[in-house]
């Protein structure tokens, strides 16, 4: 419960949290896990998919404690000695949600800004509601996490823009 509670006291100074869940394949519900176990509102559960849109093999679910799923098996990133290899994992998919609620702070909302000023524990729970009602669809997570769908970060910002309509639009931007 102490572990838990460190979740929502975060929550209360406007940090959201992201959880990498189990990389096992068990029902977290039933066999717990920490921290994905964690009931807090400030609290993002992830599990992981492969490039074909399935639950990862060796990835947990849980119906009341994985919020949603992200890419993370076969992630190409920097290996040993200089070079590249794929990878895998849970730990791999919740950095893309920790992400996608950065960018959304760093955009500049001015309402989102207001709100995390004023009352940063509400501003926290409304990133979180954007990330889960702009959740794609997904066949394999559908019954087994509470969003049924993964981290889908163009949805994620059209859903952004259309309740921030006065974001300023970007300047100095350059393609080379």
């Amino acid at each position: 419960p102490l572990w838990c509670m460190a979740f929502d006291s975060l929550g209360a100074a406007g940090i959201l949290s992201v959880a990498a869940t189990a990389n096992l394949p068990i029902d977290v519900d039933v066999l717990g896990d920490l921290p994905t176990g964690c009931t807090s509102p400030y609290l993002l559960g992830v599990t992981n998919l492969t490039r074909k849109n399935k639950k990862a093999a060796s990835a947990a679910w849980g119906k009341e404690s994985i919020d949603l799923g992200a890419y993370g098996d076969g992630v190409f990133s920097t290996a040993a000695s200089n070079g590249y290899d794929a990878f895998g994992g849970t730990s791999f998919a919740a950095p893309e949600v920790t992400g996608a609620i950065a960018l959304l702070y760093a955009a500049p909302c001015p309402s989102l800004l207001s709100l995390t000023k004023n009352d940063p524990a509400a501003a926290a729970l409304r990133v979180k509601k954007w990330i889960m009602e702009s959740a794609t669809p997904n066949a394999a997570l559908q019954s087994i996490t509470r969003s049924g769908g993964r981290l889908n970060l163009g949805t994620l910002l059209q859903a952004y823009e259309e309740e921030c309509p006065a974001c300023p639009a970007p300047f100095a931007v350059e393609a080379t």
